[in-house]
């Protein structure tokens, strides 16, 4: 367990739908959804005690999701005009233990966690 371990994991989805702007109104228009998540996580250890608890250990997660729809003016009403919504959410946790003793009673930790969040919306009659 002494030394460096780095794991990085990374997926992207992403689903582009466009209709035709003269049927439903569920349809109308471009539908856009895109959904991003990518997790790194790193862990260094200290060569002097237990190797899974001692170092640094770092991990950063971020998830990215958007969403726009736009419908055509000419459809249902209730669909008509701009549509987007957007949420972002940012967690970083990062722990630091010290190399002499137990690395949970000996450490450092910090969690920031920020969340985001907008729609907007027009109707076009």
């Amino acid at each position: 367990m002494n030394g460096t371990t780095t794991s990085t994991t990374s997926t992207t989805s992403a689903t582009t739908t466009t209709t035709s702007p003269w049927s439903n109104a569920t349809m109308n228009g471009t539908t856009t959804s895109t959904t991003s998540t990518t997790s790194t996580s790193t862990t260094t250890t200290s060569p002097w005690g237990n190797a899974t608890m001692n170092g640094t250990t770092t991990s950063t997660t971020s998830t990215t999701s958007t969403i726009t729809t736009t419908a055509n003016p000419g459809g249902n009403g209730a669909m008509n005009g701009t549509t987007t919504s957007a949420t972002s959410t940012t967690s970083t946790i990062t722990s630091t233990t010290s190399p002499w003793g137990n690395g949970m009673v000996n450490s450092t930790t910090t969690v920031s966690t920020s969340s985001t969040s907008g729609t907007t919306s027009s109707t076009t009659f």
